[in-house]
């Protein structure tokens, strides 16, 4: 650029940017998991790919224009590369490897923190218990609205765990109020439910934090342009050390590509909860994204489903797979009222899965529960 005096840019890629934000999930690094990823460290630089890590700062004062001078765009390699989130990592990886073309992660990822730290003063008046305490969004968040970036990849719930009532709202909160800032009304946010925590659980559990916590994460699909990559069968009883990441990247990239990249007539997802009718003690669940059908993963008995009557104390259910539903019933219970799937801190393997069209499986379905309209009697006088 040349005007009074001589300015060089170099080094300009054009390309794909996409926001890596969240908790603990998303703030694990590389170096943190070299063990498990020493490969992709070590040819690293061989990607076109670049990252902005946003300083660690929190600021309840205002929102931010930019960040402290010093800071500036790296390029991914064996030496820079340990301190970018794993997750938004190997997520570029696969991006890259599909369209060929730079990838730019902004990474503002804080470990151990809650949903409402990222909501602005505005997002938060929706919440004015916590609108007091000093929060991330200014500091990290706010300085990157400036930037075109393609989407939102979200990882983050474990600090709102025991707090599932109120994430729901949060969760949807941070979304939209991340939307308004960017100005973009349908702006892609795609996001990990949370994965199995602790032992696995093989009778059904009554009380889990956990799926409580899955189900808040759910119910955001509502909202459009967002997507929800199945993590319930993946194990993190381990801190998240031992967490598959590479089946976890896959599922949300295919999810990337319908939801940003509006890909269609594909499988981005898993069969997911749509309703449910009872008939006896017999209940049919319906499903939305089942594709060609359903299938057992593997083949055996379908397992997980969990039905529960008017006590609301849950058993084991046998289930069975008819063309596009489920039928799920307990001689235990006469007169179901609620169903549940796949619910516990870590419900292990989920088998039930959609079909493709040449009928390849697909993807797990996620947790859920339902439960059955019912009809209140009116009062005799």
């Amino acid at each position: 650029i040349d005007g009074i005096n001589h300015i060089w840019i170099k080094n300009i890629m054009v390309g794909e940017v996409w926001v890596c934000a969240g908790g603990s999930g998303m703030a694990m690094t590389m170096d943190q998991l070299q063990a498990k990823y020493a490969d992709e460290i070590a040819n690293s630089a061989w990607y076109p790919i670049h990252f902005y890590k946003a300083p660690l700062r929190k600021d309840s004062s205002m929102p931010r224009d930019n960040f402290p001078s010093g800071t500036h765009w790296e390029a991914a390699g064996p030496a820079t590369v340990s301190k970018v989130s794993a997750l938004g990592y190997l997520f570029a990886r696969q991006l890259y490897d599909h369209y060929k073309v730079p990838i730019g992660l902004l990474d503002a990822a804080v470990a151990e923190s809650p949903a409402e730290a990222w909501l602005s003063a505005d997002g938060l008046r929706s919440f004015p218990e916590y609108a007091s305490r000093t929060n991330y969004f200014n500091a990290m968040i706010a300085p990157l609205t400036s930037s075109t970036v393609r989407g939102i990849l979200w990882y983050q719930g474990e600090s709102n765990i025991g707090r599932a009532g109120e994430y729901e709202n949060i969760f949807q909160g941070v979304i939209l109020d991340w939307r308004r800032w960017w100005r973009q009304q349908n702006l892609p946010f795609v996001f990990v439910q949370l994965p199995g925590h602790g032992p696995v659980m093989t009778e059904p559990q009554q009380k889990s934090p956990w799926a409580d916590l899955r189900e808040a994460q759910r119910a955001a699909l509502k909202l459009p342009a967002t997507g929800m990559a199945v993590g319930q069968d993946l194990n993190d009883g381990n801190g998240g050390v031992d967490l598959d990441r590479k089946v976890l990247v896959e599922r949300l990239f295919l999810t990337a590509e319908s939801v940003a990249y509006e890909k269609r007539n594909m499988i981005y997802t898993g069969p997911v909860y749509s309703s449910l009718k009872v008939h006896g003690n017999r209940v049919t669940i319906h499903w939305d994204e089942v594709d060609r059908g359903l299938v057992i993963h593997g083949g055996g008995e379908l397992k997980g489903f969990a039905v529960a009557g008017e006590d609301h104390r849950f058993v084991e259910a046998k289930a069975q797979i008819e063309g596009k539903e489920v039928i799920v019933w307990s001689d235990a219970v006469e007169h179901p009222v609620a169903v549940r799937f796949a619910w516990a801190d870590n419900p292990g393997a989920t088998v039930l899965y959609n079909r493709d069209v040449l009928f390849n499986e697909g993807l797990p379905a996620a947790s859920f529960e339902g439960r059955a309209k019912v009809k209140v009697k009116p009062i005799k006088e």
